[in-house]
């Protein structure tokens, strides 16, 4: 698997300019003797990246939906506007022969599945589904770039926390929320600034990153080089990382690799579905039977670095701004974990008792405060708006704002 032999330099290019180059002309040429619904999927995922589509809904006999800055459109004018089902389906049944098995019986148990597609131009995370529509597809682009961190606009805290030796960063969200891009770009940095030993175990595999210096990267996808989380974990654990990304906890026997990985000297980096830093913890628990909770709650509450709870929405120039709630694992938070306290987790974030944590709503109104979103969207992104109108009264009673901050505009 590799990205586009385009250089950066092609990134500021028109899609008509990106279409003349030889180099791209080079790539297309090589789709000579592929199928023409394989050689129009990757027309289309070209097509996407070029113009700055995050997301596509496919559904058969319809107009493509894109999605740009959170906003759907319809592609009613491109060559790529309108696909039939038996392409869909030819979709699904390219690729290695373990991935097309994969994807297949996937569908056949869960209805839904999961696969990488890269054009070696573009590449996105493709989820077909089984529908009342019939078999649709959703494709996600996935930039080339990793970004950094500074143009994440990730906390310093969380930074340092990438840093250490041992522990436990959870990153939480919504579907679409970024955290595959945040967890990357920590990845990046340790890459880049340190020489480790990375191993990342992912469903499927976005992000590629090149070894830098003598960092030593291994990337798995479950399903075509692993058969689910929890042994993947127990091979890598044996392979010596310093650093393991766990894609996603979705399941008890993750959740129990994520703790063991954790508490063996590894510093591991995974993601969650989660409204919020209290849910996070709570539903990390609930993946254990009652009574191993209090034994999950004391390993949880030793190993656990940070949870960053993520968001992306509208900002006033029309394009995406990521605002999170943040806890940074303290005394007071490791006893509430501890002691099963999960309610005071949040009132010690409301309170700023603890340093470099925060909670939604305030994050919500620092950005209506540095004027990056409307009041209204704001509140709409806020789960307590009560807490939000008084922390947005709280900065307008400051005499100044807070330090502007520019974060990337997410695609």
């Amino acid at each position: 698997m590799s990205y586009s032999v385009l250089s950066s330099e092609h990134q500021e290019l028109t899609p008509e300019e990106i279409l003349e180059l030889p180099e791209y002309q080079d790539i297309v040429s090589r789709r000579a003797g592929l199928p023409e619904s394989i050689q129009r999927l990757y027309g289309l995922i070209d097509y996407l990246y070029m113009h700055k589509v995050s997301n596509a809904h496919i559904h058969p006999e319809k107009h493509v939906r894109h999605e740009v800055q959170d906003v759907l459109r319809i592609d009613s004018e491109s060559d790529y506007s309108f696909f039939v089902e038996e392409e869909i389906q030819e979709w699904a049944n390219h690729g290695a022969a373990d991935v097309v098995k994969r994807v297949n019986e996937s569908l056949a148990i869960n209805g839904h599945a999961s696969m990488a597609i890269d054009t070696h131009f573009a590449r996105v995370r493709a989820v077909f589904r089984h529908s009342l529509q019939g078999l649709t597809v959703t494709l996600r682009v996935i930039p080339r770039e990793i970004p950094t961190p500074a143009m994440l606009d990730i906390p310093e805290t969380i930074q340092e926390h990438a840093k250490r030796r041992s522990g436990l960063i959870v990153l939480a969200g919504p579907t679409g929320a970024g955290k595959s891009t945040f967890n990357a770009s920590l990845l990046g940095k340790i890459n880049r600034e340190t020489n480790r030993h990375i191993y990342t175990i992912e469903d499927p595999i976005e992000y590629l990153h090149e070894e830098d210096g003598a960092s030593s990267i291994v990337q798995r996808e479950i399903g075509e080089h692993a058969v689910d989380y929890s042994t993947a974990v127990a091979n890598a654990l044996r392979s010596k990382p310093h650093v393991i990304l766990i894609g996603e906890i979705l399941d008890a026997s993750t959740a129990n690799a994520v703790l063991r990985a954790a508490s063996t000297g590894h510093l591991v980096l995974t993601t969650y579905h989660a409204g919020s830093v209290r849910e996070a913890i709570e539903s990390f628990i609930g993946w254990f039977p009652p009574i191993e909770q209090e034994q999950a709650r004391r390993r949880l509450s030793d190993v656990l670095l940070s949870v960053v709870v993520q968001k992306l929405i509208p900002r006033t120039d029309n394009t995406l701004f990521a605002v999170r709630e943040i806890m940074s694992n303290t005394r007071n938070t490791a006893d509430s974990i501890r002691n099963g306290n999960i309610n005071a987790l949040h009132q010690q974030l409301q309170s700023n008792q603890e340093k470099d944590s925060n909670t939604m709503e305030q994050s919500l109104a620092r950005a209506v405060r540095e004027e990056l979103v409307s009041e209204p969207v704001a509140k709409s992104f806020a789960s307590d708006e009560m807490a939000f109108r008084n922390e947005l009264e709280t900065f307008q009673r400051q005499d100044a704002k807070p330090a502007p901050r520019s974060g990337l505009r997410f695609r």
